[in-house]
């Protein structure tokens, strides 16, 4: 009888853990963790070092959405808008549910002036990220300002404070928005 009740028990503790294990190997999580060189020397803004890293990768046939996501973002740091344009479309070929290379790519296109490709490039990484980062909800903001929607913009923005952004904050304190529909306020609650 006993033995009747501890195999559902046990079935129940070994389902969660087996599902934590298998998100930890995911396809993703383990290309990750073999780029981590790479990725070592982009986080300690050695970008030359880094981009030589990817491209040699790539150049020797390792075609995934990392490499040419990195790649593309050593092209940034270095200068090169159009390349990394380049890398980041052909990353979204591998994978197009990251939206990391959305936010990237909406990025080049605002700093080039093309605001409506930029606001589409945030909108789809809003949605990739269901809403739940800041940074994509910030540079949303940043874009609907550009097209002068102000009050779209503050909704986007104070999501975005609400999740802890503070540059978020700090546009929403500044005009347009100061004091506007009511909707930013210093962090002492005053207005």
């Amino acid at each position: 009888m006993i033995l009747l009740l501890f195999i559902p028990a046990l079935m129940l503790l070994l389902i969660p853990a087996a599902s934590l294990v298998l998100a930890r190997n995911s396809p993703l999580f383990r290309e990750q963790k073999k780029l981590s060189e790479g990725v070592h020397l982009f986080n300690t803004c050695r970008y030359q070092e880094a981009f030589a890293y990817f491209d040699s990768l790539i150049r020797n046939g390792r075609h995934n959405c990392l490499t040419f996501y990195y790649r593309g973002l050593c092209q940034t740091r270095q200068g090169n808008p159009n390349s990394a344009l380049f890398d980041f479309t052909t990353a979204l070929s591998y994978d197009n549910s990251l939206p990391e290379i959305y936010l990237e790519r909406g990025k080049i296109y605002l700093a080039s002036g093309d605001v409506d490709r930029a606001l589409y490039e945030f909108e789809r990484s809003v949605f990739y990220a269901h809403g739940k980062r800041a940074d994509v909800l910030r540079y949303r903001g940043i874009a609907l300002i550009e097209k002068g929607r102000y009050f779209q913009a503050a909704r986007f923005l104070n999501r975005a404070v609400e999740l802890g952004d503070e540059e978020a904050n700090h546009l929403l304190m500044t005009p347009p928005f100061q004091n506007s529909f009511g909707l930013s306020r210093d962090p002492s609650g005053s207005y």
